[in-house]
């Protein structure tokens, strides 16, 4: 569940811990995924996709293959800097080497609703207003998202306009040091009249707790999966088998007292995308 002080970290490391695919690399396979990467649109990924891209550029032109011309290696995920990424190669590498299925999950609405938690008094809606719009919710009940989104829709349509978004209303930072909290409870001094830290942050850490709750679900249908990192709002991972239709993804988000219920279906993740 995405809550106040979730603790993601340490629900993440049993989920890294033992995960791992096997690919083998020779000669060829070095040079087609090379290519591959090579031909990946860098304009349509942010920074640090792009610099993941560059590494694995790096670990293919430097990788020993032996005297059989042929290594074998483990990709695991790791956790940096809040950041779900794969090691050595990335999830655009297993993308280009064919052979896997990937599905993947938006989680847009659910950090739309995170960022109006941090932003709502900007937008001049106070407490008040949001209980009555929150009147036929429950405080003990998972109430229907499209009820929160309904709210958040008047203030925010979509996450781009919350760049560089000017802190207005003082109350929020630490009266003697300039200091705010992201929605996790993590600390952090505002050198910058702006939300852009603590909001990315609350993204980061969200995207990382979707993906605990949303592997649990994929356990829990009996699907071999690995978590493979996130592009932009959406989550992805590597599976053995796709989902059926009817397993149900619901994702639990508590805000302003009140747990709201986010139904996620997945996608099939086409090749190059």
């Amino acid at each position: 569940m995405i809550a106040f002080n979730s603790q993601y970290r340490a629900d993440l490391s049993g989920y890294v811990r033992s995960r791992k695919v096997k690919v083998t690399l020779t000669e060829n396979v070095v040079e087609e995924l090379k290519d591959y990467l090579l031909n990946i649109d860098l304009r349509k990924l942010g920074k640090t996709h792009g610099e993941l891209i560059n590494k694995d550029i790096d670990f293919l032109e430097s990788v020993d293959l032996g005297k059989h011309k042929e290594k074998k290696i483990d990709v695991s995920p790791k956790i940096i800097d809040d950041n779900l990424v794969l090691s050595p190669l990335s999830y655009f590498s297993l993308q280009g080497l064919g052979g896997h299925k990937f599905i993947k999950f938006d989680i847009r609405d659910i950090l739309e609703a995170l960022a109006f938690k941090h932003l709502h008094y900007e937008f001049n809606c106070d407490i008040p207003s949001i209980e009555k719009a929150f009147k036929d919710t429950h405080p003990m009940a998972r109430n229907d998202s499209s009820i929160l989104m309904d709210l958040v829709g008047q203030y925010i349509d979509n996450l781009a306009m919350l760049k560089d978004f000017e802190i207005g209303d003082k109350s929020y930072l630490g009266y003697a040091d300039n200091t705010m909290y992201d929605f996790f409870g993590n600390k952090f001094t505002i050198h910058e009249l702006n939300y852009n830290a603590v909001l990315m942050s609350t993204f980061k850490i969200a995207t990382l707790v979707s993906i605990v709750d949303l592997s649990d679900f994929l356990s829990e249908y009996g699907v071999n999966y690995l978590p493979v990192g996130y592009i932009g709002t959406e989550v992805y991972f590597m599976v053995d088998e796709y989902p059926s239709l009817d397993c149900q993804f619901n994702l639990i988000v508590e805000v302003f007292d009140r747990r709201f219920r986010f139904k996620k279906d997945y996608s099939i993740v086409e090749k190059g995308v």
